[in-house]
């Protein structure tokens, strides 16, 4: 993103979104991933009480002392 509040907007617009097509409360799963080799990720998954796979995905990355956050498409 090009700055911050460009993130921020589209971060809120993201869980917005899958929010709206979610069913019930949402649950956080941290999980292991493969992704980017699993060097230092984690994916921060949200699921709701119907569907089996999340309903967002955020994928973090620890790297250089920095947090890097990349989110999946739905």
């Amino acid at each position: 993103m090009p700055n911050k509040t460009r993130f921020y907007s589209f971060f809120k617009h993201m869980i917005n979104c899958a929010k709206q097509e979610s069913i019930g409360k949402w649950t956080l799963k941290i999980e292991e991933t493969s992704w980017n080799f699993g060097k230092d990720t984690l994916a921060y998954n949200f699921y709701d009480e119907k569907h089996q796979y999340s309903r967002l995905t955020i994928m973090v990355t620890e790297q250089n002392g920095q947090i890097l956050l990349d989110t999946m498409p739905f």
